[in-house]
């Protein structure tokens, strides 16, 4: 593999990844998508390279060429330059269609000579096209456009708030560098023969984007961060087992002389990338199954998801090297202890894990299930199971005896059978629980869905076994539903993972790569190598890994994330908190002046005492009840703040709505408001944080009020709160008929510190209406109605509960 494909690889993964976490976690669903098509194109430009690094005649390279462009590098251009005009709001509907024209026209001819005239072999190690007629034209629009979508950044810089500066500054840097460096992969095709070392700078745009994202909220994506000891304790476990597996792959690497095939044997393409998908799923099951482990070993079901994956990844990295094999002893060596011994246990351990997920007793099925499996496992030691014959496009691979067909039939009736009590129990589940369970069914239907393709070509059915890169798909998806949905009881609060995982992940390649350059020199200076001297190298190698890891852990603690010292999050918690509490506060002052007075009127018996006690015990109760509203706000502020705080309820929608104007009631008659609410009768409970949704409904519902009192007199007073439900979402709308907002300050209302109220606003009320909705899986935004008035909609998910009754 060039190091050219090894930064592809990693522009294509790490891409892919930044685009599906922005497309989850934006407030934006548009620029989220557009931004998912931009990362993919990316990928797409990575992935075609790695395709073009396996070719072995100028046709197939025509053909991965082709892909590579047409998939990928001719699209970057259009979709940067639409995500740059959406995020800074600007409206160029024509000139991006123009530009999507453009990018698909050259896509027609990318195929043929004008495009490339023919390919060459350059720097002994991959093919690229060189220019034909249409090829200079291409480059110029493509540089062009990019170059010009910088330019609208740097001319918008001045013109927005200062948070929307630091956004703008590290995207232009990210983005800037990525190009940069990427734009140098052109000048081989062109005769050049500058080596694109280039490549590796694109792979800095993810890494600076996720330093925003997290920083500066880049995206709309705020993602708050808490240290723990648990991310020590995943590094150090995570270190140990690469320390481990390292070792042993380092004497299988002199024993074998496994390493000389991987690298430098001359495979086919079908082979070569099969064994990606493998490798790939080795890692990530192994990692996730250890993460869980990590975040709660006391825990049955935790434990079981490890030995699960523990088991995955065995089958998965004994698969990948026994196709790789030289020799039939090579290829029986990874069957038997690897392939095998782990794919035997997949199916009980997961009938075990999901049984034990849905507290489902079944001990006589399991026991059965068990000793089943350990037959099978004792087959396989004594070589009776299965056997490895030469099989194209591999070098070897599995020939069935008959223990194996029996095999077969118990690992379909184990997962079918885990599978229907899933599909039983999410059928009968609601909130959350269903949640749970219905991304652990979708996980493992892909999973079992793909692994088994690898039966065909045992039973020498002609089918190439595809499904094996679907199987990394559900380490994904059960990801995901351990950060979304508290999968297996893990609750996770990003902060510093991300950069940590990141380079955790950059130091362990290192790691490894030394391991094996390491071994490599000992065997040729000494022969074989053997276990001692591998094992020494890698616990040698491993105490310079974990001191540099913690080095930098503690420089990011220091200069980055300074919990007690970051006074941007201090001054908007801060914020927040003051511009919910100062209301009832400023509301007690009033009448309990005005009681006071009444008090010493009566001590000094200017006035009678039936006159003045009516008033006192309605001041007291209007004091009594702004003081419970200042203590249920600072309650729901304390809940949303706590990441471990009481979990949402399910509640009824249509009751907090009314709360919440009553809680605006006074203010509404002072400025003489009419007050309009419209709630459908079939609205659903939703699962929220009451109090936090009554400080949402009754900020929007006095913003409005307060426009309207400075609109125009000749204006009718009018504000209509309407809720329903469409599409699976709950829609709540707080219209106006007031003056609207100003088209140049519709980007900004949700910033926080941004306020048109002068001196009078602290600019964080809007800032923290989008918090709490964004904390309940929903969205909020303003516009202004044609007829005049501005609209504020909050949609909310409602999925999996009941209808009001």
């Amino acid at each position: 593999m060039s190091p050219f494909v090894f930064s592809c690889i990693l522009v294509a993964f790490t891409s892919l990844g930044l685009g599906f976490f922005v497309f989850i976690r934006s407030s934006d669903k548009k620029l989220g998508t557009i931004w998912l098509l931009f990362s993919t194109s990316v990928a797409g430009y990575g992935i075609g390279n790695v395709w073009l690094d396996s070719t072995q005649t100028q046709e197939m390279t025509r053909w991965a060429l082709s892909a590579d462009y047409g998939f990928g590098i001719v699209w970057i251009a259009p979709f940067f330059y639409h995500f740059v005009c959406t995020f800074l709001d600007m409206k160029r509907a024509r000139s991006i269609s123009i530009h999507y024209l453009v990018g698909f026209v050259f896509v027609l001819i990318v195929s043929t000579p004008l495009f490339f005239k023919r390919v060459d072999w350059m720097f002994d190690s991959l093919y690229f096209g060189i220019s034909g007629k249409c090829y200079p034209w291409f480059l110029l629009w493509w540089m062009g456009l990019v170059t010009y979508s910088h330019y609208l950044m740097v001319r918008s810089y001045r013109s927005v708030s200062t948070t929307k500066r630091n956004q703008i500054k590290y995207f232009f840097l990210a983005t800037a560098i990525g190009f940069t460096g990427g734009s140098l992969c052109f000048l081989p095709n062109f005769e050049i023969h500058l080596y694109p070392w280039g490549n590796f700078a694109v792979v800095l745009y993810p890494v600076i984007m996720s330093f925003a994202i997290l920083k500066h909220h880049l995206l709309d994506i705020h993602v708050f961060i808490r240290k723990t000891l648990v991310y020590s304790l995943v590094s150090t476990t995570v270190a140990a087992i690469y320390a481990g597996l390292v070792t042993l792959l380092a004497f299988l690497v002199g024993a074998h002389n496994q390493m000389s095939v991987v690298f430098s044997s001359p495979i086919d393409v079908a082979q070569k990338s099969f064994g990606y998908g493998c490798l790939a799923t080795a890692i990530l099951s192994v990692g996730l199954g250890t993460f869980v482990f990590a975040k709660g070993w006391k825990k049955p079901v935790n434990r079981l998801w490890f030995l699960l994956s523990l088991s995955v990844s065995f089958w998965s990295f004994g698969l990948g090297m026994m196709v790789y094999s030289l020799s039939f002893g090579e290829a029986e060596f990874w069957q038997t202890w690897f392939l095998y011994s782990g794919a035997i246990m997949i199916p009980v351990l997961f009938l075990h894990f999901v049984t034990c997920l849905l507290d489902v007793h079944q001990k006589g099925l399991l026991i059965c299930s068990y000793v089943i499996s350990v037959v099978f496992e004792a087959i396989n030691c004594i070589h009776r199971f299965a056997a490895v014959i030469p099989r194209a496009p591999f070098n070897f691979y599995t020939f069935p005896l008959p223990p194996y067909k029996f095999y077969v039939i118990f690992y379909f009736t184990v997962a079918l059978y885990a599978n229907a009590l899933l599909f039983q129990y999410m059928q009968c589940s609601t909130g959350l629980r269903n949640q749970q369970i219905k991304y652990v069914l979708l996980g493992s239907l892909v999973g079992f869905c793909g692994g088994p393709m690898t039966f065909f070509m045992v039973f020498d059915i002609p089918i190439f076994p595809y499904g094996v890169y679907a199987v990394p798909l559900y380490i994904v998806i059960v990801s995901y539903a351990i950060f979304k949905h508290q999968l297996m009881d893990i609750r996770v609060v990003i902060r510093k993972t991300l950069l940590y995982s990141l380079v955790s992940a950059v130091l362990a390649a290192v790691y490894v790569a030394t391991i094996t350059l390491l071994a490599r020199v000992l065997g040729e200076q000494y022969g074989s190598v053997s276990a001692v001297t591998s094992a020494l190298a890698a616990i040698f190698i491993t105490l310079l890994f974990n001191p540099v890891r913690l080095r930098f852990q503690r420089f990011v603690d220091r200069h980055f994330f300074r919990e007690a010292l970051d006074q941007e999050l201090l001054r908007e918690a801060t914020s927040g908190f003051v511009h919910e509490i100062k209301r009832p506060l400023a509301n007690i002052s009033l009448p309990a002046e005005l009681s006071l007075m009444d008090l010493e009127d009566l001590k000094n018996k200017r006035r009678p005492l039936k006159d003045v006690l009516p008033k006192l015990e309605q001041r007291l109760q209007y004091i009594l009840h702004q003081t419970m509203d200042a203590g249920n706000k600072i309650e729901a502020i304390r809940e949303f703040s706590n990441s471990n705080g009481k979990p949402l309820e399910e509640l009824d929608l249509a009751g907090i709505i009314r709360n919440s104007v009553s809680i605006e009631g006074s203010l509404l008659r002072r400025y003489q408001v009419k007050l309009m609410v419209n709630i459908d009768d079939d609205l659903p409970r939703i699962n929220a944080h009451a109090k936090q949704l009554e400080i949402v409904f009754a900020n929007l519902i006095k913003n409005a009020a307060e426009a309207l009192n400075k609109a125009d007199s000749s204006v009718k007073r009018i504000i209509e709160v309407r809720a329903y439900k469409e599409d699976g979402k709950v829609t709540i709308s707080v219209k106006d008929t007031g003056p609207g907002i100003k088209r140049e300050n519709l980007p900004h209302l949700f910033e926080p510190y941004f306020t048109t109220k002068g001196a009078n606003g602290m600019g964080m009320g809007l800032y923290l209406c989008r918090q709490i909705i964004q904390v309940h899986g929903g969205t909020i935004r303003a516009s202004n109605e044609p007829s005049g008035g501005a609209v504020f909609q909050i949609i909310l998910p409602y999925e999996g509960q009941g209808s009001r009754e």
